[in-house]
């Protein structure tokens, strides 16, 4: 069985989870460069290295969003500018994911809570939460004090929702 990291956004205890069993697989986030061999095999529908920087930056190489943004700039069905204008919003191109990340959290009312406060640059987290939002792919890092959103996208949509 495989699941999405999202997931655990739902899950209220999580040492009675149905997916603690079993091997756990973590994907990490393309490095720059790989994102650059990623738009080779896409025909390099990021004309230039300062476009494949751009498109990093949006995305930290976060492996779902970087394949599809990169799927739709090889389609033609936007360019770079049109990405980036609207990466973040509800009917962009990640729309879909980001409305899915938004519902899983309004489950959990403190979840949501402690969002806010990341968002107003605040943070109450504790360790469980910080391990919840990491689970669901929404921080990354290895430890509370060095999380951070995983990509700048989730912080931009997430303010306009919740604030």
């Amino acid at each position: 069985m495989a699941y999405a990291t999202d997931a655990h956004l739902f899950i209220k205890d999580i040492n009675q989870s149905h997916f603690n069993v079993g091997t756990r697989l973590t994907l990490s986030d393309f490095t720059p460069d790989q994102v650059g061999e990623l738009n080779d095999r896409y025909g390099s529908p990021l004309a230039d290295a300062g476009n494949v920087r751009r498109f990093y930056t949006l995305l930290y190489g976060h492996p779902y969003l970087t394949r599809r943004g990169l799927s739709e700039l090889s389609n033609g069905r936007l360019d770079m500018a049109a990405l980036e204008s609207h990466a973040d919003r509800s009917d962009g191109v990640f729309g879909d994911h980001l409305r899915r990340l938004l519902a899983a959290l309004t489950h959990n009312a403190e979840l949501i809570e402690i969002v806010r406060e990341m968002l107003r640059g605040h943070s109450r987290r504790s360790e469980e939460t910080f391990y919840r939002l990491q689970s669901a792919g929404l921080l990354t890092g290895d430890t509370m004090e060095e999380s951070r959103w995983h990509c700048p996208i989730y912080a931009s949509y997430l303010k306009r929702q919740l604030a």
